[in-house]
């Protein structure tokens, strides 16, 4: 499901972006990504999490500092990528029965591609290990996903 965000939109996004990271500084903890490209995570996520909101018609909640809440409540996690051909990508620590959104593109208009459930995403056939000095992960492909308008909070 394409979604256009509109400029107000994508600048609170990008507002919620930037407090994240600061909040990240402060902890010390920036996911391993240090200076813009923390910054960038925070953003992207939180432009991903705006579409999400939007194609569901749900409160975005603008949430800081809530590393083991779900993105959007009730229970929902947004995973977001530029990359046209990206796929959802989870780890061991995410929770199975949370739902799973892939969001992909570039604002102001991103694709809502698609959901799972948490345990279906963590499946064993999907665990790669992209060598890239992070955790193996499971790279869940589209194909896979449900399709968004399926997807029901609560």
């Amino acid at each position: 499901m394409l979604v256009r965000l509109s400029e107000a939109e994508v600048e609170a996004a990008r507002m919620l972006g930037r407090k994240r990271h600061e909040c990240s500084l402060n902890r010390k903890s920036t996911r391993g990504l240090m200076g813009e490209d923390s910054l960038d995570l925070h953003t992207v996520g939180a432009i991903g999490e705006f579409a999400v909101a939007k194609a569901l018609n749900l409160y975005q909640g603008f949430t800081v500092n809530n590393f083991d809440g779900p993105d959007i409540e009730p229970d929902i996690q947004v995973r977001t990528t530029r990359l046209k051909g990206g796929r959802l990508i989870m780890t061991e620590r995410d929770e199975p029965f949370q739902k799973y959104v892939l969001v992909v593109g570039e604002e102001p208009e991103l694709d809502v591609v698609g959901w799972v459930w948490g345990f279906e995403g963590q499946e064993k056939k999907w665990l790669t290990d992209p060598k890239n000095n992070r955790p193996p992960a499971y790279f869940v492909p589209r194909d896979a996903l449900r399709p968004i308008e399926t997807l029901h909070a609560g």
